[in-house]
């Protein structure tokens, strides 16, 4: 399964992730140049991490979606009607059909 793939490739990016992020924290330079990239590359890490923790949340939640709720399964979490096939092959893990994305994006709602 796709979604199952996915999953995996980005539980072993998000170990990955963490041990270098752990090995950025623990580096430190005397040099002020060099602190100051060590700083940088440690805050866009912590970035892609939190991104890649929230996609991982939002497939273990398709997942529970398809096995526990097979029903709603393509079906946006807003209006009920379905997200799109072509929504669904770009991003799987979607939960919202793109008219209702528009509008919690226009919201400032964080969505998928």
């Amino acid at each position: 399964m796709l979604l199952g793939k996915e999953l995996d490739r980005l539980d072993i990016l998000l170990n990955e992730m963490e041990q270098n992020s752990v090995q950025l924290e623990s580096f430190h330079s005397d040099h002020p140049a060099e602190t100051a990239t060590d700083l940088t590359e440690a805050e866009i890490c912590s970035g892609e991490i939190s991104d890649i923790r929230q996609r991982i949340s939002e497939i273990r939640h398709a997942l529970y979606k398809i096995e526990h709720l097979p029903q709603k399964a393509g079906l946006c979490e807003r209006c009920g009607g379905p997200v799109g096939d072509g929504r669904l092959k770009a991003k799987p893990w979607a939960r919202y059909c793109l008219l209702c994305r528009e509008v919690l994006e226009k919201k400032g709602i964080r969505y998928s």
